[in-house]
């Protein structure tokens, strides 16, 4: 499990929200709705925080690839752009399609 430290100190102060989207074992890659999230930073870092008191948040995509089905959150700021990406597990992937209901995007 990562540290609140880890989270807080690699998440951008100028993340909004995030692009969740999964990478099947056969490479097909399926993007997600845009969630942005009103509270911006803290909205974004209070998700991440959730998804880790339950061992869904695997790590930083730099610091630790995955293989096999992948599922990825872009942290993205005001702007949509991507300012990096984390890891999550199925488990954390399907709560969070619960809680903001995000569709395939196309």
């Amino acid at each position: 499990m990562l540290t609140h430290e880890y989270i807080q100190t690699n998440l951008p102060a100028s993340a909004v929200g995030f692009i969740p989207y999964r990478i099947s074992k056969s490479n097909k890659l399926t993007i997600y709705e845009t969630v942005c999230l009103a509270k911006g930073f803290e909205g974004t870092e209070r998700t991440l925080r959730i998804l880790n008191s339950f061992g869904w948040l695997l790590n930083l995509n730099e610091a630790s690839p995955a293989t096999g089905e992948v599922f990825q959150l872009d942290i993205i700021d005001d702007q949509g752009d991507a300012l990096q990406t984390w890891q999550i597990s199925k488990s954390g992937f399907n709560f969070l399609r619960g809680k903001f209901g995000f569709k395939k995007v196309g």
